[in-house]
């Protein structure tokens, strides 16, 4: 084909709707397409696929192409985003996916159906390896729905659709964000593209990385007057579900420049919609290992069924987990939030903070019916004067329940310091007994599984480029691998002189790190890997003379 032919077929494709979309979202010049002229039948495949920097941040992404057959799914689409989540998986970099479909190509019949499975399957081998952010700029209808509603986070514009009915039935923004499937709602579809892009600011590559960080701001002088907005870093907070379970919300924010997780109780006891919210966004966190500040205000929940669904979350995550008790910690609001229910590593409360059993006129009936002796219109406020001598943030902590009262000019510093100081937890789970076998000979070995996700890690980011051999001869003695897995350190360089028994590599695997000795006294030759190399049983690691 000649190369005017090639570079047409490039000027079509770059003349979509979607192209421009894909484009608009990575930092100039960045994308680089994958699968360019995939067929779809006569045409081109529906769909805008391959990866760029947002940022300078690696992602990958893809945009349903309208200005093709609607961008309708087909099973060269599906083909074209299975390939798209695999590298993902195996390089460790988030996914964003543009949705604009009228549905699928309803004549490929069962291949279709195949195809949408493949696709779900792919995004769900993602899941809590790498941030999958979905952004619905237009119609998404049908089984397409399923996969773009299965990301983390799933911004819309408000004017587009999304629903499994391909009726349309309750597809609008309002009606999903209410219901606690879209995340955000912005007012057009650039403003939703830019959503995307601040997101990926907030959010680790993978499981295995840090969030980035940032300069950090002091609190923004203009900010809404709470509390957080006092407290975190100046215009870095991200509203996430503001318009589902309104008893609580969830945000994004910078503290020191640290992306954390924040939920901030508002009060009231906590139904349904609200702990599904904070049960979801305490997963995510500690599945990408970001720190989560619950900011404590609330008289319990609603039903048993609530309170088990967010204290479950809670106890469950292993990440860094702070509470700050500004008002209320009642009852379940207490254990399942803030206390050892929540397995918080550090419990603050601001001076005024009320911690109790149960609600505080209950409370002073049964731990001193005689103060409550009362008139009826007098009682809520002898229970409040009796809940401020006795049941107290003071007292709280006099028990250990509270790990330091805090005034709130004082909060962000202290936030900031418990933060640094909780940089560096690690969980472990049960022990495993596991038996492996290495060159034919088989080990008993135990392994503890550290950290918070039971999520499958991502790949190792790639290697560092190797060292330059020095000139010469390979050296006569060769030290291999002795079992597949990444090189964690090299602590030889060449020319240098080791005696045997001297460590020369670590290469880690199953989660151990192992020594790679010198077999006998001698100078090193040549050093053949790099931190961070991926190497498989056999690979000469060092020579020597």
């Amino acid at each position: 084909m000649s190369i005017e032919k090639i570079n047409q077929a490039k000027a079509e494709i770059a003349a979509t709707s979607a192209y421009k979309t894909i484009t608009a979202f990575f930092d100039a010049d960045s994308f680089c397409e994958i699968d360019a002229f995939a067929k779809s039948g006569e045409g081109f495949a529906e769909v805008v696929a391959g990866f760029g920097t947002v940022e300078g941040m690696p992602v990958y992404a893809f945009a349903q192409n309208s200005d093709i057959c609607g961008g309708a799914m087909s099973k060269a689409q599906a083909a074209k985003l299975k390939k798209l989540y695999g590298l993902a998986l195996k390089t460790g970099a988030p996914v964003v996916g543009f949705y604009d479909s009228v549905g699928g190509r309803l004549n490929q019949g069962t291949e279709l159906l195949a195809g949408c499975g493949d696709v779900l399957n792919a995004a769900a081998s993602l899941s809590g390896v790498v941030p999958q952010i979905s952004v619905v700029l237009g119609t998404c209808l049908g089984t397409n729905a399923l996969n773009a509603a299965s990301a983390d986070i799933v911004i819309m514009s408000k004017d587009a659709q999304l629903s499994l009915s391909v009726t349309g039935k309750h597809s609008d923004a309002a009606y999903n964000a209410e219901n606690g499937i879209a995340s955000i709602v912005c007012d057009d579809a650039d403003k939703a593209i830019k959503a995307a892009k601040e997101l990926i600011l907030y959010l680790p590559s993978n499981n295995l990385t840090m969030a980035p960080q940032s300069f950090e701001e002091a609190p923004a002088e203009d900010g809404c007057g709470c509390v957080v907005s006092r407290t975190v870093d100046g215009n870095s907070i991200v509203k996430l579900f503001n318009d589902y379970g309104k008893e609580a919300n969830v945000r994004f924010a910078r503290l020191g420049g640290q992306v954390v997780g924040i939920v901030v109780t508002k009060g009231k006891e906590l139904g349904c919609k609200s702990a599904n919210k904070v049960a979801k966004f305490v997963r995510f966190c500690d599945a990408f290992s970001l720190p989560v500040v619950t900011f404590v205000n609330c008289p319990g929940f609603e039903s048993i069924k609530s309170a088990t669904k967010a204290s479950a979350a809670y106890a469950e995550a292993t990440t860094v987990k702070i509470s700050v008790v500004t008002g209320k910690a009642i009852g379940s609001g207490y254990v399942a939030l803030a206390g050892t229910g929540a397995n918080a590593d550090v419990v603050y409360a601001l001076p005024d903070a009320v911690i109790s059993p149960v609600n505080v006129e209950a409370a002073a009936f049964i731990m001193a019916p005689e103060v409550m002796n009362v008139a009826t219109d007098k009682q809520a406020e002898v229970a409040q004067k009796f809940a401020d001598e006795n049941l107290s943030a003071y007292n709280a902590a006099q028990n250990g329940y509270v790990d330091g009262i805090v005034e709130e000019a004082q909060l962000r510093q202290t936030l900031i310091s418990a933060l640094d100081m909780l940089s560096g937890k690690g969980v472990s789970t049960l022990s495993k007994n596991l038996k492996i076998t290495v060159n034919g000979v088989a080990y008993d070995v135990q392994v503890e599984e550290l950290g918070g996700s039971s999520a499958p890690a991502a790949a190792a980011p790639a290697p560092a480029a190797k060292p330059a051999a020095p000139a010469g001869a390979q050296g006569s003695v060769v030290v291999k691998a002795p079992m597949p897995g990444t090189v964690v350190n090299v602590v030889v360089s060449a020319g240098q002189a080791v005696k045997a028994g001297d460590d020369l590599v670590f290469i880690e695997a199953m989660k151990m790190e192992t020594p790679v000795k010198a077999p006998q006294d001698g100078t090193v030759a040549t050093v053949d890997v790099a931190k961070g190399e991926s190497v498989d049983s056999g690979k000469v690691l060092v020579t020597l003379n």
